[in-house]
């Protein structure tokens, strides 16, 4: 049990160590937030710790502001990581998202990229493994979470659709593409 303690107050520092990087100096500059310090975050088993980081990585600002740079594909892996748990585990937490929050979440911050430019087509290969994978494993209220929040989104976008037309050919994954495509339609 001094373990889990343990870790939490590890990682309640380490939020704190995060946000006293993010306050404005007196002057209205900001400093400087070390990758080493994100890429810690990011690496960290704590939901709470790992929802901080989230937030951040949603801030173009606080993005820019990483030294050196942080690559668009190490935040589309941790992203995916951070949903993923989000999806599963469905925390309540004043730093972690819930299920449903997060699937939006990540399919807006996807979509942003994606219209920026940001991801090509081949980019688009771990996402949709990871929403395969992730799907095909998930329990029931994952399924529908993922078919409702990122599946709805994402297909909105006819190029998207495209890439993911092999889902068709597994019973599961077509079932799901047809369940994303008419919640698209029932919300429009």
């Amino acid at each position: 049990m001094a373990h889990a303690i343990d870790t939490h107050n590890t990682a309640d520092q380490r939020i704190r160590s995060l946000l006293r990087q993010l306050i404005r100096q007196q002057d209205g500059s900001f400093l400087p937030l070390p990758r080493a310090l994100i890429k810690s975050c990011m690496a960290s088993y704590d939901i709470h710790l790992l929802g901080a980081v989230n937030s951040v990585l949603d801030m173009p600002d606080h993005v820019g502001r990483i030294s050196p740079t942080l690559d668009i594909r190490s935040i589309l892996t941790f992203k995916m990581h951070y949903c993923e748990r989000c999806l599963t585990e469905d925390p309540k937490s004043a730093w972690a998202d819930s299920r449903y929050t997060a699937g939006w979440d990540f399919a807006a911050w996807f979509l942003n990229h994606y219209h920026k430019g940001s991801f090509q087509t081949p980019d688009l290969m771990p996402i949709k493994k990871w929403l395969k994978t992730f799907f095909l494993a998930s329990e029931p209220q994952v399924r529908i979470c993922l078919i409702r929040t990122i599946l709805a989104e994402i297909l909105r976008e006819r190029k998207i659709r495209l890439f993911f037309e092999d889902w068709e050919k597994d019973p599961d994954l077509h079932k799901a593409m047809q369940s994303a495509l008419s919640e698209r339609s029932i919300r429009a």
